[in-house]
């Protein structure tokens, strides 16, 4: 029987070798489950493929083993309200059978149908009847939406998330997305609270750690695993692509034929769709940037690709989108592993 492979290419799944996020994790629980949190709800954006879903479910899953509360992900593309009232009404009579009595509503709408003594004809006097039975129960509920976009759906359900907690109800939010979807989320009419939530912007994992999987699962050295390490540039997809053929392949240092696969995951997995939801000033200038593996802001002005007026905003774009690294500076290099060696053979 062939042995199991610990890395996995599947997106948002958490496979059994894993690095988590514990410093994020920690930090928005610890936040949410304060006496006075400062926050009640959080979005983690980042590229495809840095780890945002196993975050978001991390997260959710930690909650929901928690005295006190109720945690689970909805469906961005669908009828938020009504999975949120479904969702708890199924969540009560699992963990919370005390509360029956008092949580029996009737309500129709749409798709959705509880049945109960107390009838109620609005999805909204629903949902803060089902929150205020909470709250006196001292019972939170977290919602989990992953990969946010602009619809119809999760446009109401932000505003009627701000509605509800308005009301002062115990409801908490945690959203995944792209930088650019997030953007245009919150530059939406009514949605402008969202510029206030708490971001996190996902960045690369903790090379060290990944040396660490690596030396342990592929039984090379620390000078081995480092070097493997160094290849991923923390990148949480190349860090289970790069793992992943090196257990199927039985390797454990990185050749052309290694290397050649890798490219081809990155590319049909992220880099394919992130070009072309990039402008063609930010292609000029990544590509400006391949070509010379890092450059200064000198060498744009010089180029002539922006102007001491623009360049702060593009830097601030392209490195909250995850594809450039600002940290020193003045200059700019790519962030993400072999998109350099994929940007020369596009552009």
């Amino acid at each position: 029987m062939a042995n199991v492979n610990p890395f996995s290419l599947e997106f948002g799944v958490q496979p059994s070798e894993y690095i988590d996020r514990f410093e994020e994790l920690s930090e928005i629980t610890e936040d949410f489950t304060s006496l006075y949190p400062s926050a009640h709800a959080y979005a983690l954006l980042g590229p495809r493929g840095c780890g945002k879903t196993v975050l978001l479910n991390d997260i959710v899953d930690h909650l929901a083993h928690k005295d006190g509360w109720i945690a689970f992900n909805l469906n961005g593309k669908a009828d938020l309200l009504s999975q949120l009232a479904g969702a708890l009404s199924e969540k009560v009579q699992r963990s919370f059978p005390s509360l029956q009595a008092e949580f029996s509503f009737s309500f129709s709408f749409l798709s959705l149908t509880l049945k109960g003594k107390e009838k109620v004809s609005d999805i909204h006097v629903l949902l803060q009847k089902m929150l205020s039975t909470l709250s006196r129960h001292n019972v939170n509920v977290l919602v989990g939406i992953d990969d946010v976009s602009v619809n119809d759906y999760l446009g109401v359900f932000v505003k009627e998330f701000q509605l509800l907690r308005g009301m002062h109800l115990p409801l908490f939010l945690i959203m995944t997305g792209l930088y650019d979807a997030f953007d245009d989320l919150q530059s939406q009419d009514g949605l402008t609270f969202l510029q206030r939530t708490p971001k996190k912007y996902l960045g690369p994992l903790n090379l060290r750690l990944i040396e660490a999987s690596y030396e342990s699962t592929l039984g090379v050295s620390e000078s081995q695993a480092k070097e493997l390490a160094l290849q991923t540039k923390g990148y949480a997809f190349a860090y289970q692509c790069l793992g992943y053929l090196l257990v199927k392949e039985g390797k454990t240092q990185v050749d052309e034929a290694v290397l050649s696969k890798l490219d081809h995951y990155l590319e049909e997995g992220v880099y394919n769709k992130l070009w072309r939801q990039m402008s063609g000033k930010e292609k000029e200038i990544l590509s400006f940037i391949a070509q010379r593996g890092s450059v200064s802001n000198k060498d744009i002005f010089e180029k002539g690709l922006l102007t001491p007026s623009t360049i702060s905003t593009y830097k601030s774009s392209l490195s909250k989108k995850g594809v450039v690294d600002a940290s020193r500076r003045g200059y700019m290099s790519l962030a993400l592993p072999r998109f350099a060696e994929f940007i020369l053979a596009v552009y």
